[in-house]
């Protein structure tokens, strides 16, 4: 999600998933907003939306960080500078 000067990201658990507790948006939020005081190389979580009728599930925003995707697998960027 994108405005003129600001990224965020819309986390939401992956569709199919049989282990709801595995993809606790609450719980995922509850944890960057812990880390946002001490670890300042993590993304910032902005709003937790527990309503369903929105888009269906628990989802929260968080600002967008520019970095490795490790979804893609391991890229030359991992590899240790020789």
């Amino acid at each position: 999600m994108t405005s003129a000067d600001e990224q965020w990201v819309l986390r939401r658990p992956p569709f199919g998933s049989k282990v709801k507790s595995a993809h606790d948006m609450s719980g995922n939020m509850g944890i960057l907003s812990a880390l946002k005081d001490v670890y300042s190389y993590g993304p910032v979580p902005i709003h937790f939306w527990g309503d369903h009728s929105v888009i269906g599930c628990d989802f929260y925003l968080m600002n967008y960080i520019k970095g490795f995707n490790n979804s893609s697998g391991v890229s030359d960027q991992s590899e240790p500078k020789s």
